[in-house]
């Protein structure tokens, strides 16, 4: 349980790999994931009410579906349950093979095998009801790439098309804020004279 939770909090150190405090966090985060007797300190400059951290709205996941989830790739169980998709008003009953979790800025998606579409599917955890571990078990594909259904820069897609190779055109009143940015690792900024 709490070793999980420390364990969890560690990836979220990206968010802040471009602030002062990122050094601070993992240096902490670390000797308490060790369970290292070694004295952590924490620079009492950041712990006051003068910084303001503001994160995006997340949606809600029920406990029992995150864990169930996480049971279902580490036991390879089949999981059933009621999903409600995008496109949907209405929840479907799902039968699906659990191969791997994305964590994409708070959002938590598994990407599994449903037996309903006969292919690799990204589910939506927050999108997940009643939730049960079947006793059926499954191996995953050893061909199957859990990055071929994300991009680490722009996260998880829920498509069957290829990349494309797009150009945008910004008004000059944010470019500041659009070149001051790394959108994605393959980005080419040029600037216009207008």
């Amino acid at each position: 349980g709490d070793l999980f939770a420390v364990s969890a909090v560690l990836p979220l150190l990206q968010q802040y790999r471009n602030t002062p405090i990122a050094a601070s966090m993992e240096q902490i985060l670390k000797k308490i994931a060790e369970m290292l007797p070694d004295k952590v300190s924490v620079d009492a400059l950041f712990l006051n009410n003068e910084i303001s951290f503001i994160s995006d709205p997340l949606p809600i996941i029920e406990e029992t579906v995150f864990y169930a989830v996480f049971e279902g790739i580490n036991s390879q169980k089949t999981l059933q349950f009621e999903y409600k998709s995008l496109s949907r008003d209405t929840y479907t009953l799902r039968e699906v093979d659990p191969y791997h979790v994305v964590c994409q800025k708070g959002n938590w998606y598994m990407l599994a095998f449903c037996h309903t579409h006969k292919n690799v599917r990204v589910f939506s955890l927050a999108r997940i009801r009643h939730i049960t571990t079947t006793d059926k078990k499954f191996s995953v594909p050893v061909d199957f790439c859990a990055e071929s259904y994300f991009d680490t820069d722009f996260g998880v897609w829920n498509n069957g098309t290829a990349p494309l190779k797009i150009e945008l055109e910004f008004a000059p009143t944010i470019k500041t804020y659009i070149i001051e940015r790394k959108w994605h690792k393959t980005q080419c900024i040029k600037r216009q004279n207008d």
